[in-house]
């Protein structure tokens, strides 16, 4: 250090600036990665919903056909009982 206090002072002051403004944009850029990984994570979820309800309507149309296909066998067998009758 020199001899001039105010001087000192100066340098201190400038090098605690310096120190917090790397800090600062430290904190700055890790939140913008932050912020594109929630975006990621949103896209993703977004389409695993989208992809999870066609899954979830091809399951119940599958469903809506199988107990037809399953009615329809049974009102047969019926028909064909009460023709017997």
């Amino acid at each position: 250090m020199s001899g001039n206090l105010s001087q000192d002072r100066i340098v201190n002051g400038l090098g605690d600036f310096l120190i917090a403004s790397n800090l600062a944009l430290s904190r700055a850029q890790e939140a913008e990665e932050l912020k594109a990984k929630v975006a990621k994570l949103e896209e993703e979820m977004s389409l695993n919903t989208k992809t999870f309800a066609n899954c979830e309507t091809a399951m119940y149309v599958e469903m809506a056909s199988l107990c037809k296909t399953e009615k329809d066998p049974k009102k047969a067998l019926q028909d064909k009982s009460q023709e017997a009758v």
